[in-house]
């Protein structure tokens, strides 16, 4: 929405072209219309003109994509199974997007296998909870960021707002499964938000704001070791075996053969 116009040459083929590409990237892009109101409502003084433009793009990227599942012989890949989420649920899918490592999957075992060295159970428990916290550090300024909304420009707050109805409305949908994939249309504005949220807790606390900066280094820090670990295991990841445990996508035979074959 904020493309330069001056560079006449470009502005309305990237307006229409980027939904057109995000549609056939990510299927929860049917919801752009919803993305367009709250748009409007956040910043009125947008050009309609541009609004129908994306819109126009949106139409195209659908179509295409339903004709494209169409002539697989298949079904939209995402199989909605509403259900309303416990708060456990909705925990576990926030901690399945902000933190590396899952606390609920760390075993005495996983640690010993980085640290080669003999630890018990109490030393384990106490790894989980350092986990936890800095997830939980992790979310926090973006939590302070929402409170001071004033703050926020309003086309980012709008993205915020329409990213967030996307996370909640896919977590009743589909439940915490891969739960990250449903932060897509957050990631663009994760950045701006969490600079807004440290800035205020760096106001009132130096210190506070400096141990949510460490969380992110050993956040990364652990995402870096696990994945050293998993090559040098010889892990891969496996399609047909993801696959096999979709019963409701596994039988479509375009989908068998392609991750199978």
């Amino acid at each position: 929405m904020k493309i330069n116009k001056e560079n006449r040459i470009h502005h309305k083929p990237l307006l229409f072209s980027i939904p057109l590409l995000l549609i056939l990237a990510r299927e929860s892009f049917v919801a752009l219309p919803l993305f367009l109101i709250i748009t409007f409502l956040f910043v009125p003084q947008l050009e309609k003109k541009n609004l129908l433009i994306v819109f126009a793009g949106w139409v195209v990227g659908l179509v295409s994509w339903q004709l494209y599942v169409i002539a697989s012989g298949g079904v939209s890949y995402s199989d909605f199974q509403p259900h309303i989420p416990t708060l456990e649920e909705i925990y576990r899918a926030f901690m399945t997007a902000i933190t590396p490592v899952l606390p609920w999957e760390i075993h005495s075992g996983d640690i010993q296998a980085y640290l080669n060295i003999g630890f018990g159970n109490s030393f384990t428990f106490l790894i989980i909870i350092v986990v936890h916290f800095l997830g939980l550090l992790g979310i926090l300024p973006l939590i302070i960021s929402l409170t001071h909304f004033k703050e926020i420009n309003k086309l980012v707050l709008g993205q915020a707002v329409f990213g967030l109805l996307l996370a909640g409305g896919l977590l009743v949908l589909k439940g915490e499964i891969d739960f990250f994939r449903h932060l897509a249309y957050l990631m663009p504005v994760i950045p701006v938000l969490i600079e807004i949220g440290l800035r205020e807790i760096q106001r009132h606390s130096r210190l506070t704001a400096n141990l949510i900066r460490l969380s992110y280094v050993l956040m990364f820090l652990l995402y870096l070791a696990r994945t050293v670990r998993l090559y040098a295991s010889g892990y891969y990841f496996d399609p047909c075996q993801y696959l096999l445990k979709r019963p409701e996508i596994s039988s479509i035979s375009y989908f068998y053969e392609t991750a199978c074959s």
